[in-house]
């Protein structure tokens, strides 16, 4: 894990695994009447090589309390979606 805001049904996070950088997003905190997540854990992945530097920026484009909207992240400036 390189990077984790958020808590047990909300968050967003940056890590690496199996030489992927993963950047993902999730809300599982029920946004239907019947307990239905707004959206479950969804990401977009690039792969990486060891001990090579790396600028990240990782985006999740929505609004406050949306249902719907996109992760996608950047690596050295190029887009990863």
């Amino acid at each position: 894990m390189l990077w984790e805001q958020g808590g047990t049904v909300r968050g967003l996070n940056v890590y690496i695994f199996n030489g992927y950088l993963y950047f993902g997003g999730y809300d599982v905190a029920g946004g239907d009447p019947d307990g239905t997540p707004a959206w479950p854990y969804t990401f977009t992945r690039v792969p990486v090589d060891p001990s090579t530097p790396y600028v990240v920026t990782h985006v999740f484009e929505g609004s406050l309390g949306a249902t719907t909207g996109t992760i996608s992240g950047f690596l050295n400036g190029h887009s990863k979606h």
